[in-house]
């Protein structure tokens, strides 16, 4: 698998022979093109990757009565490292989400489905054949711990839409990959999300991501007690985002199927992965935020503001509208808008002004901290930016674009045309 002798010596001189950081990280670095010569590791640990296995080692010499036998017990650690590379179905519970047709829908790699009782019978048997034929467990233990699980299995998923994707590598970078990869399938989805979405506040995300739907009550008493009241609201996201026969259409004349290759190929174009990339981003600018009280160890709930909203949504069209950083943004990012929406002078102009209205709004917030923003600009402009990713698309598609600056040729052209 490896010239043993040949990495021994690199992490003896990486272990006890070099105090200097820089130099570390250059040895470091030789040591990783000597391990990349098996494709498996190339593919799943890069030089930091390498260094944060070795950290433990590098730092904790100081008891070390023989040089070989740490050196031998660093080599064997680095190589368990990589005998847990491996296959990993990833299932994610999603919450808000409903699919009604079809029974499951494919975004790039990852495969979405609503958890029904057939799937909660196989995951069932999958996880008894893992409990009950482990060795070390007796047969109160595997039946505790059958029974935990289970339930929590039933927790997570029951009456929900999941996520399923297949990664490989290390346990731990699967599931960050995982989860990355399934984040960017969700964004396409949202790329069709329709006006409504903020009024009946029908977002979805990963479990955990999202408050999901609950009642709560509220007692109220006077201070003589002679009176009393109750409160009931709903807290959470109240309409689960429902994909069906007519949604599923509608995506696929809008480029679904386009957008799905993109995610499959392996090789990314430079346009292609720009236009993800406006994906995620406008999936951000449409989602609503999680943050953590630490010092309370709880989580609060809150929506984006529309200011951080907005200029999500400029990063969005930014990332393949603009070219270089001497570029003027406002105009720029306005006029390529009117050129990719409008197909007649005066709808050019209409959308070349109201990009330049929305960029003095997310000015005005960014420099001023102030901006006179209001609901009904930000929805147009959502709106406007979705179909501007759509539309690019196309043109992308229709005119077989490759690169920035092949679409930026394109702009150039019907400027002049």
């Amino acid at each position: 698998m490896f010239d043993e002798e040949k990495i021994k010596i690199f992490l003896e001189k990486i272990i006890f022979e070099t105090e200097n950081e820089t130099e570390r990280n250059k040895l470091i670095g030789e040591l990783t093109k000597e391990l990349h010569k098996n494709p498996r590791v190339k593919k799943h640990f890069d030089s930091q990757s390498i260094k944060k296995m070795l950290n433990p080692y590098i730092w904790d010499t100081i008891a070390v009565k023989s040089k070989k036998d740490y050196i031998d017990r660093a080599f064997e650690a680095i190589k368990n490292q990589f005998k847990t590379l491996d296959k990993w179905w990833i299932l994610i519970p999603i919450i808000n989400l409903k699919i009604t047709y079809p029974r499951t829908i494919n975004v790039g790699n990852v495969k979405f489905f609503n958890f029904n009782e057939n799937r909660k019978k196989e995951y069932k048997s999958h996880i008894k054949r893992l409990i009950f034929n482990n060795v070390h467990y007796n047969k109160k233990q595997k039946k505790d711990i059958y029974d935990q699980l289970i339930e929590e299995l039933i927790k997570q998923t029951d009456k929900r839409a999941c996520a399923l994707v297949l990664e490989e590598g290390t346990s731990e970078n699967a599931t960050l990959k995982g989860y990355e990869d399934v984040q960017t399938s969700l964004a396409v989805l949202k790329l069709y999300r329709s006006s409504n979405v903020d009024f009946f506040r029908t977002y979805f995300n990963i479990s955990g991501e999202l408050i999901p739907s609950n009642f709560r009550y509220t007692f109220l008493y006077n201070n003589s007690w002679t009176v009393t009241n109750t409160n009931l609201e709903r807290i959470g996201y109240l309409a689960e985002y429902e994909i069906n026969k007519t949604l599923l259409k509608t995506m696929k004349k809008l480029e679904f199927e386009t957008i799905n290759q993109m995610l499959l190929n392996q090789n990314q174009n430079e346009l292609e992965s720009v236009l993800i990339n406006s994906i995620r981003m406008f999936s951000e600018a449409n989602d609503v935020e999680i943050t953590t009280k630490t010092e309370e160890d709880k989580s609060i709930y809150k929506s984006i503001s529309m200011n951080d909203r907005l200029i999500k949504l400029f990063i969005a069209l930014e990332s393949f509208l603009i070219y270089g950083d001497s570029e003027q943004l406002n105009n720029n990012v306005a006029e390529r808008c009117s050129f990719i929406m409008g197909n007649t002078y005066l709808k050019r102009k209409a959308i070349k002004i109201f990009v330049k209205d929305m960029y003095r709004h997310r000015s005005s917030h960014v420099h001023h901290g102030k901006s006179e923003l209001n609901g009904s600009e930000l929805n147009s402009f959502i709106i406007l930016v979705q179909n501007c990713i759509i539309k690019t698309i196309t043109i992308i598609r229709n005119n077989k674009l490759n690169s920035r600056d092949d679409l930026r040729e394109w702009f150039e052209k019907v400027k002049l045309t």
